[in-house]
């Protein structure tokens, strides 16, 4: 059984992993939300940007948000 801090050390560095590019243009993505489905064995993270670098200043854009889930799969310890 993992404990919800292990979770989150695992899902931040997973998660940091898979934004290499927004980095490299200047975006810092965040996890904002994390939540457990132990029966499911699923984590699901939310991540959000500032992606006004990105586009005119003009536009105002807000930081976006997306969702997305690892199902958990616990080979022999």
């Amino acid at each position: 059984m993992f404990l919800y801090q292990e979770i989150v050390v695992h899902a931040t560095y997973y998660s940091e992993r898979h934004t290499s590019y927004p980095q490299r243009t200047g975006i810092s993505p965040r996890i904002t939300r994390i939540a457990v489905n132990s029966s499911a064995k699923t984590v699901y993270v939310q991540m959000t940007a500032d992606v006004s670098p990105l586009l005119p200043a003009f536009l105002n854009v807000r930081p976006i948000s997306a969702w997305g889930e690892a199902q958990v799969r616990v080979s022999g310890r």
